[in-house]
């Protein structure tokens, strides 16, 4: 988690640019030191068959980090897809409440929910960019639903807008539970532990492949 987060703190581009490097640096002096102290000249004719051999590895390499690529950004489009249902829900329980029938106790709602949407919005979302959780928002909720659950509607029709409240309350924490909890969501070491042995195991075998110049 935490070189995660570290990394994470570094602008994209950037992090982009210091990981090529560093990984070309070490491909270069890597292959300078082998070819400087391990003289296998009979390399040179067997060429065709140690790049049969890099083509196989690569190309077995390069299929597990597209499935790696394709289960990361499968989890950012679900992560959007749920904060953008959170919202929804978000929007229609502000919608329920400021028209509810007695105008006290939808002022009263509104107060304690307009509390909970700020402390979502300045203190969970900014908890999360440092991969922590708001434990203020969770209170926050906690009181909402609190709130909720001792209205005591007098008609029909306020009958049927509680109902409808708790439906859009409920999606709202479904989601809202789904976005925290990705938090947790990351690659896990039986998959980082093959992608590093396949880069060690590509940049050995890049080493014979003899080739004349430098």
């Amino acid at each position: 988690m935490a070189i995660t987060y570290y990394m994470l703190q570094i602008p994209t581009l950037l992090l982009f640019f210091l990981l090529v490097a560093f990984f070309v640096c070490i491909s270069a002096l890597s292959t300078y030191l082998f070819r400087k102290y391990v003289r296998v000249k009979i390399l040179r004719c067997h060429n065709e068959v140690t790049g049969f051999f890099f083509l196989a590895i690569t190309s077995l390499y390069s299929l597990l980090v597209g499935f790696v690529v394709y289960v990361v950004w499968g989890q950012l489009n679900d992560i959007q897809a749920n904060v953008s249902k959170e919202g929804s829900s978000a929007m229609g329980l502000y919608r329920d409440i400021k028209f509810y029938p007695d105008s006290e106790e939808s002022k009263s709602m509104m107060k304690v929910y307009l509390n909970f949407v700020y402390d979502v919005v300045d203190d969970e979302f900014p908890n999360m960019k440092l991969m922590k959780k708001s434990f203020k928002a969770a209170e926050s909720f906690n009181q909402f639903y609190y709130k909720i659950e001792h209205l005591n509607p007098k008609t029909p029709f306020q009958i049927q807008l509680v109902a409808e409240i708790f439906n859009h309350l409920n999606e709202l924490d479904t989601y809202r539970g789904m976005r925290t909890s990705s938090l947790d969501s990351e690659v896990q070491p039986y998959i980082w532990l093959p992608i590093m042995l396949g880069a060690a195991i590509t940049l050995v075998c890049g080493f014979y492949l003899d080739i004349e110049h430098l």
